[in-house]
């Protein structure tokens, strides 16, 4: 098998096409997974940003509100109005000591706030007093961060009052410190410096060790994590365009420099203020020897499952022509060392004429086309044209007018005939159908299965033909006849309707053990049937029931009109059946409005629908019956009132032991339909609002006063403390000792 060419061309042709698809699903693979690397990559740096943001604006924003505090205090007050000279040291300690404890209440936040007059060198800082020279060492401020403080500090127009200016250290300097001016007079001005920790700043850990972080504010650029060589980046346009974008609100955005994606978002506390995170266009391999192993190890699992594949996949494309070959050499010879494609070829060759001779000996003993065509006229299959054509073709006419079909059923499976036996039999029907018809009456038969025929008549009433065929089945022997049965449909005008007719005959075939053991039944014996019954099975009366109570008068007169219709229209119900049938639906009133309304119903209802003789005025009776007995359940108390009603009573009754029996015996209705009513009016079910609403006052008690648990329980309608806790809990959160503690 394996010297074969045509096993060796599988071969190929399979691995050809493994190879060409690994690579393809190799370079899918990859091109996806950086693809989603990638998004998960730039998700990921910019939640990190926004971390920061939200960290970073959190911490000014405390020390702002630290300073506007201070500002407040009657501290800052007598130090920045300073009348008498001589106390100005003793207002200086009020101030510090002011700071001191605005630091001690906000010390999570770990910032530093000085101050100094503008015109006095002293700043107060939260340890000390010092001067502005000597505070300005601490700060490691470069010549250049002074210059900048100077010009802003010496700036006396009106808007430099709501400005901000963010100053530095040196390149090793771990302080970013944010300068605000205060206008306490025309004549003096106060300078707030709030200093922050960089590391303080940062989020807990970047993406990777080539990240970094930065404040720009203008034209400046403050690194907060010691890689001011990121910094480069963000010069000239660039800045420009970051203080752009967050002119107005400060909004997230991203856009590519020099190699570099850069992640820029304004803060919220500062406006001019923008956080900065720098990530390497291309991320770092992190474990290039590994990737580089999966690389080469992935396409070699996969060629190695693809050459696997094709073997199985070669295997069984060839098994069936090994099988084949292997079958036809039990009939037909084959010569040693043939070529199994050329010995295929040639038994083909030979099996196809002698398939032409079977078929020329089936086309021999083939049905005739004249039982073809009655079969397809039968079963409706049959177009005008083919009816037309076939009129004429088997010379029909005679069908036009009064044509009837019977189905003569046979069972077989209680008398045991051999096929001979059937055949002879079916010979005897036929001759049987001749002397008991006449000459004058044109009839044909057609097999529909083993012991099922059609019977075809025309010109004959269906009374006639019930008459002739009983005779028939009186000439048969008692031991044949018992096993025969016979179906008559409807008389129809032509062959164009016959269809109908069988239609007909095969329902009735199909109903005969619901109807009375007759060997002929006819389509007017099923539809005396049919008189004596109505339709209105219990589970479309509970249905109706259930529609009217919950107030679905659309679905509910939906189903109203199709039961009376089905019953008033489509069945031509007898009087006994008609009268049972307005029984059933006088009593589908009375249950409707008892359990509904809790009012009794009308006795005497059935007597009045009874009475009506024409059944479209019995129709509409019945639907205006049903209408007054919606309309009663909705007059006798309407739902959103009674809603209302019922939310009222459980608001002034809630410390009692409230249950739903008692809602309905107080306002007269089922339990179900308060429940209903109240779901639609609440949202929630009477339960669930019962132990919200206690739940609530119970809150208002144990934070009123001093009350004990099970005090409050009792108060509010539980008489078991336990279950009092329990729900507290599923609704508030804690348990009461806590929620008390907590308030």
């Amino acid at each position: 098998m394996w010297k074969n060419k045509f096993f060796r061309t599988l071969l190929y042709s399979f691995c050809f096409i493994i190879l060409i698809y690994s690579v393809g699903t190799l370079a899918v693979y990859y091109s996806k997974n950086m693809e989603i690397s990638r998004v998960e990559r730039s998700s990921s740096q910019k939640l990190l940003l926004q971390q920061a943001q939200d960290m970073m604006d959190q911490r000014i924003q405390v020390a702002l509100n630290g300073m506007i505090q201070l500002e407040t205090s009657e501290a800052f007050k007598d130090y920045t109005d300073l009348a008498r000279s001589d106390l100005k040291y003793y207002h200086m300690g009020r101030v510090l000591q002011e700071i001191q404890r605005n630091k001690t209440a906000f010390s999570n936040y770990d910032y530093d706030i000085a101050l100094m007059l503008q015109d006095d060198r002293t700043v107060i800082t939260s340890s000390y007093t010092m001067s502005a020279d000597n505070f300005f060492k601490e700060l490691s401020m470069t010549n250049e961060a002074k210059r900048k403080y100077e010009a802003f500090a010496k700036d006396s127009s009106w808007s430099s009052y709501f400005e901000t200016i963010t100053l530095t250290g040196t390149e090793h300097s771990d302080t970013l410190t944010l300068v605000k001016k205060y206008r306490v007079s025309t004549a003096k001005t106060v300078l707030f410096f709030l200093s922050f920790k960089k590391m303080n700043l940062l989020p807990e850990a970047f993406e990777n060790q080539d990240d970094a972080l930065m404040i720009v504010s203008g034209t400046e650029v403050f690194s907060l994590d010691q890689k001011k060589k990121k910094g480069l980046i963000l010069k000239g346009n660039v800045t420009k365009e970051i203080n752009r974008k967050n002119e107005q609100i400060p909004a997230y955005y991203k856009f590519e420099e020099d190699g570099y994606i850069i992640h820029s978002i304004g803060s919220k506390s500062l406006k001019g203020l923008s956080y900065v995170y720098i990530t390497p266009k291309i991320a770092p391999q992190t474990d290039q020897n590994s990737q580089w192993l999966a690389a080469a190890l992935i396409p070699a699992l996969l060629l190695l499952a693809g050459i696997l594949m094709a073997c199985v996949l070669i295997w069984n494309t060839y098994k069936p022509v090994h099988k084949m070959v292997a079958a036809l050499k039990e009939e037909y010879p084959m010569k040693a060392g043939e070529d199994e494609f050329v010995f295929v070829q040639a038994t083909a060759l030979r099996m196809k004429e002698v398939n032409h001779e079977l078929t020329n000996v089936i086309k021999q003993s083939e049905v005739p086309l004249k039982m073809k065509f009655l079969w397809d006229v039968l079963h409706g299959i049959a177009a005008e044209k083919v009816i037309l054509k076939g009129i004429s073709q088997f010379r029909m006419s005679q069908y036009e007018e009064r044509t009837v079909v019977s189905i003569i059923e046979f069972d077989y499976s209680s008398v045991r005939l051999l096929n001979e036996g059937r055949t002879k039999l079916g010979r005897q029907a036929v001759k049987l159908l001749e002397d008991v018809l006449g000459e004058g009456i044109p009839f044909e038969m057609v097999e529909l299965a083993p012991g099922k025929s059609a019977l075809i008549t025309a010109s004959l009433p269906v009374s006639t033909l019930k008459e002739k065929l009983s005779a028939a089945l009186m000439i048969v022997d008692r031991e044949i006849s018992q096993y025969i049965t016979v179906s008559i449909g409807q008389e129809v005008k032509s062959l164009y309707e016959l269809d109908q007719s069988f239609q007909q005959a095969s329902e009735v075939l199909e109903n005969r053990l619901s109807m009375e053991k007759k060997q002929i039944l006819s389509w007017d014996d099923l539809s005396l049937k049919q008189k004596r019954s109505f339709f209105y099975p219990l589970e479309v009366e509970k249905e109706l029931i259930h529609y009217f109570v919950q107030g679905k008068k659309e679905e509910a007169f939906q189903i109203l009109n199709r039961i009376l219709e089905e019953n008033l229209e489509e069945k031509n119900l007898d009087k006994a059946a008609l009268s049972q049938f307005v029984f059933a639906m006088a009593g589908t009133v009375n249950r409707i409005v008892q359990s509904s309304a809790r009012v009794p119903g009308d006795e005497m209802l059935h007597l009045e629908l009874s009475a009506i003789r024409d059944r479209e005025t019995l129709k509409g009776e019945i639907v205006k019956t049903f209408t007054s007995a919606s309309d009663r359940i909705s007059s006798a108390l309407p739902g959103p009132s009674a809603a209302s009603r019922i939310v009222r009573y459980i608001q002034g009754h809630y410390s009692k032991d409230l249950s739903l029996q008692d809602l309905s015996e107080h306002f007269q209705l089922t339990p179900s339909y308060i429940s209903t009513i109240f779901k639609e009016h609440t949202g929630e079910n009477y339960k669930e609002y019962l132990n919200r609403f206690r739940i609530e006052k119970a809150k208002e008690l144990l934070a009123g006063k001093n009350m004990k648990v099970n005090e409050a329980a009792r108060l509010v309608g539980y008489n078991n403390v336990n279950t009092f806790i329990r729900i507290f809990k599923k609704y508030v959160g804690l348990s009461p000792g806590q929620y008390e503690k907590t308030d």
